[in-house]
């Protein structure tokens, strides 16, 4: 079918609430505010048949302060073809405006990604396949809700190294996949936080003392006498 441009009468809405995967972040809708103050509209959106927007939420947002009373150039297609739109105002790559434009339509797609796990979850429990986005182990289990799906111990070690760096508790929030891969990895580790170290623990861990010094005997470092003092103790002759 050959790309055609429409004079729609199409009303165009943003996803539903509980629709949209991506919640969005401040920085990236800054960015992409000021991005397109510097560029004009660059990146098309796609919309259903009815006009619901599926992609480019955020710049449908944009756009309502951007390009008030601005009627958009509509484009009917099937998805059979590619649809390409031409910049008649930049006249090659070299072009400064160019180059901004590589740059930042990069760097707000890295920014502007906030995951709404409870949005997947419920796409994924109507039947959507999670396969094709390669979710890592971490996010995977977050959608299913299977506690270390796909992750072994050395797995859930890794993710706790790699993946330590999270905000301050005073602002953490435990719905964002970063926190439930944590939490994963825990379980993963058979961390049990919940169960406590017991009515007798001393305030920075248990009383285990590594020797004992009235009888001035040294520790092995694990809260145990050295092997041959604890042999000497036990033996009836007081030798090892």
């Amino acid at each position: 079918m050959k790309p055609k441009k429409a004079a729609s009468t199409l009303t165009f809405l943003p996803l539903p609430a509980g629709r949209n995967p991506n919640r969005h972040t401040q920085q990236g809708m800054g960015q992409l505010d000021a991005a397109m103050s510097r560029q004009g509209y660059v990146a098309p959106m796609t919309a259903a048949a009815d006009g619901t927007v599926l992609d480019g939420n955020a710049r449908l947002e944009t756009v309502a302060t951007k390009f008030p009373g601005v009627a958009p150039l509509v484009v009917e297609h099937d998805g059979t073809r590619p649809v390409i739109m031409v910049r008649t105002d930049i006249a090659s790559a070299d072009d400064p405006l160019a180059r901004d434009i590589i740059v930042s339509a990069n760097r707000i797609a890295e920014v502007d990604l906030d995951y709404d796990v409870d949005v997947l979850r419920d796409f994924a429990a109507a039947g959507l396949d999670l396969a094709p986005y390669e979710f890592d182990a971490g996010m995977l289990a977050s959608i299913t809700g299977d506690v270390g799906a796909g992750m072994s111990e050395a797995d859930a070690r890794a993710t706790l190294a790699e993946r330590f760096g999270v905000p301050p508790f005073s602002v953490l929030d435990a719905r964002q996949g970063y926190w439930q891969t944590r939490k994963r990895a825990w379980l993963a580790l058979g961390i049990e936080s919940e169960i406590g170290r017991g009515a007798d623990a001393a305030p920075g861990g248990g009383a285990r003392p590594a020797c004992d010094y009235a009888e001035r005997e040294r520790g092995d470092g694990h809260g145990r006498p050295l092997a041959s003092k604890q042999a000497s103790k036990d033996s009836p002759t007081g030798r090892p």
